[in-house]
C-alpha cells in the first residue's frame, strides 16, 4: 500500500513538473553581471627573448565611456617598458573603440601573463574590467609537450607522524 501512494505520487509530481514552464524552476537574478567595458588584445609580433614585444589593447563599451584610466602589472620575469604602470583615456562616444599600445619584454622562454584593468564612469556609475594577457613564447609549448602531458596526473599523499597526547 505505501509503495502504491509512493508510486502515484511520483507520478503526480512528474506530471506537474512537465506542465510547469522552465522558468518558473529558475530564479531570476542568477547570472552573474558583467562590465559593459569591452577589452580585446592582440600582439604586434610574435614574442621573443630578450625582445620587446607590443601587446594592442582595444577599448571600447555600448555606451559613452569617460574618466577612463587603464592600469597594468606584469608577473615577476615579464619587464614593463612602455607605460610603466598606467595611462589615461580621452571620453569615448557609445560603440567608439580606442587601440592601447603597451611595450613589454619576456626575460625567460615561458608564458608570461600581463594584467590589465580599465576603470571608467559609464552613465555616472564607475565600473571596472579587468583581464589577462597571456604571452606565450615558443619554449614554452615545446617543455609541455616533451613530458607527454603539461602537469602531473598522480596524486601523491604525504603522511607525517602524529604525537598524540593524551590528557
Amino acid at each position: 500500500m505505501t509503495r502504491l501512494l509512493i508510486l502515484f505520487a511520483l507520478v503526480v509530481f512528474a506530471l506537474t513538473a512537465q506542465s510547469a514552464p522552465l522558468s518558473d524552476h529558475v530564479p531570476a537574478g542568477t547570472s552573474k553581471p558583467t562590465s559593459p567595458i569591452a577589452i580585446s588584445h592582440r600582439l604586434a609580433s610574435p614574442p621573443k627573448v630578450g625582445q620587446p614585444v607590443e601587446v594592442i589593447l582595444s577599448i571600447g563599451s555600448n555606451a559613452e565611456i569617460s574618466d577612463a584610466s587603464l592600469s597594468f602589472s606584469a608577473d615577476d620575469p615579464l619587464a614593463m617598458i612602455d607605460p610603466l604602470d598606467s595611462i589615461g583615456l580621452s571620453t569615448l562616444s557609445a560603440g567608439q573603440a580606442a587601440d592601447v599600445a603597451i611595450t613589454v619584454l619576456p626575460l625567460l622562454d615561458q608564458t608570461h601573463y600581463l594584467n590589465v584593468t580599465v576603470r571608467a564612469l559609464i552613465d555616472g556609475v564607475e565600473q571596472t574590467r579587468s583581464i589577462v594577457v597571456p604571452i606565450r613564447l615558443p619554449g614554452s609549448e615545446l617543455r609541455k609537450t616533451a613530458g607527454g602531458t603539461a602537469g602531473n596526473n598522480e596524486e601523491r599523499v604525504r603522511s607525517f607522524q602524529a604525537i598524540e597526547t593524551v590528557l
